[in-house]
């Protein structure tokens, strides 16, 4: 108990450093009247691809404006994420009824569709991929699955252990621990074996179940649980066989309701979380293995706020359902 509020003082943000101090500003804004709770920059920020209930924008960004120039439309329901592939030149798109759909962007500004398949069960919920783009995870209703080869989707191993949907997932620094939660009110640390099958290794019970969590580094991750305040930290101790919660962050005086499809990021080169709690995007520096910072907290007047940071930390996007806005912030000052 002692160590876990010695360690909650030490990332308190009383004494921020000038020098950290940045902020999201805004930088393009556009009239965006139908829900959007998927969104992807491609890798140079020049292209957004944003939901309209069953269908996919393509924005063009340039100096501070953006321009719709295309129109997809291949899904029967609505999209739950889009993910931009950029080594192989290829979009993901996955929906509701359980669909991955699979586009060409060559050329870029015109993608085409090249494959569709139906996942083995229903609502595809979060995706991610590896750096080396060879292997892609799903979350599900009540499993995860992996993938190998991107352009042939070559369905390689299930993990069942999750009762109810799997909201949130992500890989560590080195790619050999996955760490996902869901409905269950239940983390699970899954590690890849020499074997490359990967086995779960532990399931950490959470008061709450949460929509959203992120490594910071290999064994440093945090935990956003929802109908609370603070952002939980935990460690993941002798390979795998302990996880041990080491503090709390209050980020936020009241909880609100909250939802799904805003996954939390960590850009690790510049060291910003991007989080969401309620009805407020808050954005976060991490200042050591054990101490992060509030830098911003942008308030919306609902907490059906869905967005998505840019791979390089430089660009923010948001939609929300009270302004019905797209909205890019650009990151000045860092």
């Amino acid at each position: 108990m002692n160590r876990e509020k010695s360690l909650t003082q030490k990332i308190s943000d009383k004494e921020k450093d000038p020098q950290e101090f940045f902020q999201y500003q805004i930088y393009s804004q556009l009239k965006h009247k139908g829900w959007c709770q998927s969104m992807a920059f491609t890798k140079e920020n020049s292209l957004l691809f944003a939901q309209f209930k069953t269908l996919i924008k393509v924005l063009c960004i340039h100096e501070g404006a953006m321009n719709q120039i295309r129109m997809l439309s291949s899904h029967k329901t609505f999209l739950t994420t889009i993910t931009v592939l950029q080594q192989f030149n290829s979009l993901i798109s996955t929906s509701e009824e359980g669909q991955i759909h699979v586009w060409s962007m060559v050329p870029i500004a015109k993608p085409l569709i090249i494959k569709k398949f139906d996942a083995p069960s229903s609502l595809v919920s979060c995706l991610l991929y590896n750096e080396s783009y060879d292997v892609i995870i799903t979350g599900s209703n009540n499993n995860i699955k992996f993938w190998k080869n991107p352009m042939k989707w070559l369905l390689i191993q299930s993990i069942d252990d999750h009762k109810g949907a799997v909201w949130a997932l992500s890989l560590n620094q080195d790619e050999n621990k996955l760490i996902s939660c869901g409905w269950d009110k239940m983390i699970l640390i899954t590690e890849r074996q020499k074997n490359e099958i990967w086995v779960v290794v532990q399931k950490v019970a959470v008061k709450d179940y949460g929509y959203r969590l992120c490594f910071l580094d290999d064994d440093y991750f945090l935990y956003q649980p929802i109908f609370q305040r603070s952002i939980g930290l935990f460690s993941i101790l002798n390979n795998g066989c302990k996880v041990e919660k080491i503090a709390e962050k209050e980020l936020v005086e009241r909880h609100t309701e909250c939802n799904a499809f805003f996954p939390m990021q960590f850009e690790k080169n510049k060291k910003i979380i991007l989080n969401k709690i309620g009805d407020k995007i808050v954005i976060l520096k991490v200042k050591g293995k054990e101490q992060i910072q509030i830098v911003q907290s942008i308030n919306c007047n609902s907490h059906n706020i869905f967005g998505k940071m840019s791979d390089d930390g430089q660009f923010l996007v948001i939609w929300d359902e009270s302004s019905n806005k797209l909205q890019i912030r650009k990151l000045f000052n860092h």
